[in-house]
């Protein structure tokens, strides 16, 4: 016999001793869930009206990754900044979809992010933007979990590739007065004496406008 659950969606116990959860969705359709016990499948279904009540995806088995990945997006734009969304939506239209957008989310393993990895950098990307891509699917698949859409955060598990160490070559005070020695009364001599003097990086230093100069009070 099916029974009401909190009002909304059904539990049965089928012939074959399975138990099942149906919930229906806003489009007329309906999902079920299956399991070996009525706990089981109560909380597959509690984790669907949940999402549903929310506006996000009601978990199912046929979810995809892509389908996934653009509910995250479209759930996370108001919450970060747009720089922050627009790198977020460029890794996962440019690395994760071609890839992986129709790999199911239940059947998603660690072993399809490295080899993601590992075609990322066959074609050429460094490690560190590969880490990077790794980053945004640890924050995507954390979300999943919270949701009940997948138990595990398959991300935590999957590898991501070792950044090289590399060596830092500074100029001693010797070569720095010779740089500043050579750099005067050229064009950009504030610009070299700027570095040198504040340790600001490249972008902060071509990024610099005179609305961000305060002379008169000594800073920038």
């Amino acid at each position: 016999m099916a029974r009401r659950h909190h009002g909304e969606g059904t539990i049965r116990q089928r012939p074959d001793g399975r138990w099942e959860a149906r919930v229906h969705l806003d489009n007329g359709r309906r999902r079920s869930y299956f399991g070996k016990t009525a706990a089981e499948v109560s909380k597959a279904l509690l984790n669907a009206r949940k999402a549903r009540e929310d506006g996000l995806l009601v978990p199912g088995a046929r979810l995809t990754v892509g389908a996934y990945l653009g509910d995250w997006l479209a759930a996370s734009k108001p919450q970060l900044r747009p720089r922050t969304y627009a790198r977020y939506e460029q890794y996962v239209r440019l690395h994760v979809l071609p890839e992986l957008g129709g790999v199911r989310l239940a059947k998603l393993q660690p072993e399809h992010l490295e080899r993601l990895y590992a075609a990322k950098l066959d074609a050429g990307c460094s490690a560190l933007t590969v880490r990077h891509l790794h980053a945004v699917l640890s924050v995507a698949l954390k979300r999943a979990v919270r949701l009940g859409l997948v138990a595990r955060n398959v991300a935590a598990i999957a590898r991501p590739p070792a950044v090289p160490h590399r060596d830092v070559q500074t100029l001693t005070l010797a070569q720095v007065k010779a740089l500043l020695q050579a750099a005067r009364g050229e064009r950009l001599e504030a610009l070299f004496r700027l570095a040198v003097e504040t340790g600001m990086r490249q972008g902060e230093l071509l990024g610099l406008r005179w609305a961000y100069v305060h002379l008169d009070e000594g800073f920038l």
